[in-house]
């Protein structure tokens, strides 16, 4: 066994743990649904879509790296893959308040002022007032 695959054993739960489901959902709740969106909610969901993401992708390496070893006995693999599926779930969630309409507003967008082919030529008059 290498030193990677007891380590991941050691950590794997760590990364799918209740705490870290629970707390990034509530966030985007909170800043969501419970009295109103502010202007900072867009950046919140974000953030936690970002945190969800590593924690998935690390969860899954852990978790991957730890079903080698036989360090473990029971069904500890089985319980690791549900809270794992859990992350998802939450990633999904927070992706899909993300991508809604009620954000997507909070979103800075372009403003198209059409084509600009006004001449500068009539401004050219005060550089050469000025020079003379």
């Amino acid at each position: 066994m290498a030193p990677f695959e007891i380590r991941a054993s050691a950590v794997a739960e760590q990364f799918a743990s209740g705490g870290i489901v629970t707390l990034t959902v509530v966030s985007v709740i909170l800043v969501t649904f419970a009295g109103g969106l502010t202007s900072r909610a867009r950046q919140v969901v974000q953030t936690t879509a970002s945190v969800q993401a590593v924690t998935l992708i690390l969860g899954v390496v852990s978790w991957l790296a730890a079903a080698g070893t036989r360090v473990r006995p029971g069904p500890w693999f089985i319980f690791i893959a549900v809270d794992l599926a859990a992350v998802a779930a939450a990633l999904m969630f927070t992706v899909a308040v993300l991508r809604s309409q009620a954000l997507r507003s909070l979103s800075p967008r372009r403003q198209d002022f059409g084509e600009d082919d006004e001449d500068l030529e009539g401004d050219d008059e005060d550089f050469e007032e000025e020079d003379a």
